[in-house]
């Protein structure tokens, strides 16, 4: 709001309940999707559960604003509705006169930072956005700055106000922040409801489908129909019927259009619906995965379908779904990058002219460890210490930087995640755009998921495009010919595993992977997938006594005798998560529902929760009929196999080239896609 051209009335709006913050999420809306700046007509609109506050500091205008003073009162004259004016103690003081106002006064401070020991890192931070430079030497300069944009003690400013006549302002704005009670309503489902016909509901729509492809699959044994039948039950009742029908049509679309998808991987893997309505490619039955790993009615947690497709055709994916649910239905998830140690040593260092050389020294005096903080790197390298204390400036240097570490730093687009609605999502998040004319959320996968927004994986892939034309030139010769027809036997396939000659195999490239090959020479598919569950934090040190027993080299042992029809297939080593949740049925008599908190309380590494399910496990082992100590036994192995998963990962992220600045996001991502049963190399 400008005022006769000379000065800018910054209009505050705080939301009242929640109907106000509807009202702002529109009016943020309105502001990032448009190339229209909001008007104060605009604001005054959507205002009714809004309190508006017109603020004015007195660093904003000259010694003799008086005039000006008059322009804007005469503006809020004509503001029909309840708005406030918000001026700092210094402006209040100086001209009181605007106490006549009829509009109500508020004490209305500016802070920008909390101390004022902070005002160098809050002009080091301006200064990394603008891309500009600040002079170390120019100490004067910075000492020149007023520091009254630090946080100061509550009762001090109403102190402040109240010595300068000023007692109903401060009461204004204490009452203002009494009026704002918002209350958001959490874990609610925004899931679309998938289009049916007038009299069938989705989940009988779900039921029909899966029963169709039961029988398109030719799986008319009792275990294939008790298994769906038990599947369905859980889908219904935890209300994810849409869900499995969205991403149903999704890959029915795409097949259609003769794209190639992924044969499916993770958790869903488990799941016989998925199976059976072609999401996925993999029998759960025949390989032994459990449901429950996918979705345990014992805990709400919503299913996770990753949907592969080649890199070339993922938009006409993404064009496919705005267009069946709608634009404002559909947006991707924004992410946040955050200062490292690294990265704030760097952006410090570069903002007082570093040379890159330079830039380079520091980063190198720090160890290349995920999620290392620069407290940690003193206590780690000598080399970083010395650096620090050489000179004044280097200690500024790192007490600078220290101050701005784990600060956000940049957005981007999360790679594959998208979120599908009910509603418009400009009536429940704020929004910002994106790319490829699609809307991106101004809040991350976290926060959508806690407000009810489900998230669906779209990932291109570049193997999936290659694999994709392999076979298109391969039907110009065999037109008939289909990748199905491919057998798990086929002699040729493994020769080229035996030989490790894998580039452009899907999670098979990697040096080490090939050493793996090389030394294990596969013979069956089983090979193949042992591998790549082998091949990840945890299971990875059991690698050598795999191939060994594997070669009848080494003698296979098994944790109890009991155990034997569980590790046989892997000659008694705990591979998959599987394995895990079948040992603690076995032993303790666990559900299997019960058996998927247990695995996910060891993946997670929290001391408190493995702490609780060790001593369940043990209780129900005690009542199964096994001694003390074979409970402890088993129960310890089971808590290495999962503490191991977790104390890799850093090693293994500064083997894969993750750098520094993205390596603490990525821990946590590859933590809770375990927890999903993804394997390592699809993670990474």
């Amino acid at each position: 709001l400008t005022a006769d051209g000379s000065i800018t009335i910054d209009c505050y709006c705080y939301a009242k309940n929640y109907q106000g913050y509807q009202q702002l999420l529109s009016l943020v809306n309105q502001s990032q999707l448009t190339d229209e700046d909001l008007s104060l007509q605009d604001i005054l609109k959507k205002s009714s559960h809004l309190i508006l506050v017109f603020a004015l500091q007195s660093t904003q205008v000259d010694s003799n604003p008086c005039q000006d003073f008059r322009s804007i009162l005469d503006i809020f004259q004509i503001i029909k509705q309840p708005v406030y004016l918000g001026m700092d103690i210094d402006l209040l003081s100086l001209h009181p006169g605007i106490k006549e106002a009829s509009h109500p006064l508020l004490a209305f401070e500016h802070f920008s930072y909390e101390k004022k020991q902070d005002l160098d890192a809050r002009l080091v931070l301006q200064a990394i956005q603008d891309k500009s430079q600040l002079d170390y030497k120019d100490q004067e300069k910075l000492e020149r700055i007023p520091h009254e944009f630090a946080l100061e003690e509550i009762e001090k400013i109403k102190e402040n106000y109240i010595q300068a006549g000023l007692l109903e302002a401060v009461q204004e704005t204490e009452k203002i922040a009494a009026w704002c009670q918002l209350s958001l309503p959490l874990n609610e489902k925004h899931l679309p409801r998938f289009q049916t016909s007038k009299n069938q509901s989705s989940h009988q729509l779900l039921v029909e489908k899966s029963y169709q492809g039961l029988k398109k699959r030719n799986l008319t044994e009792d275990k294939y129909i008790s298994r769906l039948e038990k599947e369905l039950g859980v889908i219904e009742e935890m209300g994810f019927s849409d869900y499995f029908l969205i991403v149903w049509d999704i890959m029915f679309f795409a097949r259609n259009k003769k794209i190639q998808t992924g044969p499916g991987r993770g958790s869903a893997a488990g799941s016989l619906v998925a199976y059976v309505l072609e999401i996925i490619e993999v029998d759960p039955i025949e390989y032994d995965l459990i449901f429950e790993r996918f979705l345990n009615s014992e805990r709400y947690s919503p299913p996770d379908i990753d949907l592969d497709f080649p890199d070339n055709k993922r938009q006409v994916i993404l064009d496919y779904i705005q267009k069946r649910y709608g634009s404002g239905h559909v947006a991707q998830i924004v992410t946040f990058g955050s200062l490292g140690a690294k990265q704030a040593i760097r952006d410090t260092g570069r903002v007082f002219g570093l040379s890159q050389e330079e830039l380079s020294s520091w980063s190198q005096s720090i160890p290349s460890k995920p999620g290392i903080t620069l407290t940690e790197a003193q206590e780690e390298s000598k080399e970083f210490v010395q650096r620090i204390s050489t000179t004044p400036f280097n200690q500024f240097i790192y007490f600078i930087a220290s101050k701005i570490e784990g600060l956000p730093r940049n957005i981007s687009t999360h790679a594959s995640g998208i979120v599908i609605s009910d509603q418009e999502l400009t009536e429940i998040v704020p929004l910002q755009e994106g790319t490829n004319h699609m809307m991106q959320t101004q809040y991350a996968m976290h926060d959508l998921e806690i407000l009810g927004l489900l998230k669906f994986d779209i990932l291109g892939l570049k193997n999936l495009t290659i694999l994709n034309d392999a076979i298109y030139f391969t039907q110009i010769d065999q037109p008939d010919f289909k990748m199905s027809q491919i057998p798990f036997e086929d002699k040729q396939t493994f020769e080229i595993f035996q030989k490790a000659d894998t580039n452009g195999v899907f999670q098979f490239e990697s040096d080490g992977m090939k050493r793996v090959l090389s030394r294990l020479q596969p013979t069956e598919f089983e090979d193949i997938v042992a591998v790549i569950a082998l091949y990840r934090p945890g299971p990875m040190n059991e690698i050598s006594s795999y191939i060994n027993r594997k070669k009848r080299d080494e003698k296979v042992e098994y944790l109890h005798p009991d155990l034997r029809n569980i590790l046989d297939q892997t000659y008694g080593i705990i591979v998959y998560q599987e394995q895990i949740m079948r040992i603690v049925q076995q032993f303790a008599g666990y559900s299997l529902g019960e058996a998927d908190l247990f695995r996910r309380a060891i993946s997670k590494n929290n001391r408190q929760i493995i702490d609780e399910q060790r001593e369940h496990f043990l209780t129900g082992s005690l009542a199964n009929g096994y001694s003390q100590e074979e409970a402890q036994h088993v129960a310890d192995f089971m808590h290495r196999f999962g503490h191991d998963s977790i104390t890799i990962i850093d090693r293994e992220l500064a083997t894969i080239g993750v750098t520094i600045e993205r390596a603490e996001e990525l821990r946590e991502e590859f933590i809770n896609d375990s927890l999903k049963g993804k394997g390592y190399f699809a993670w990474y």
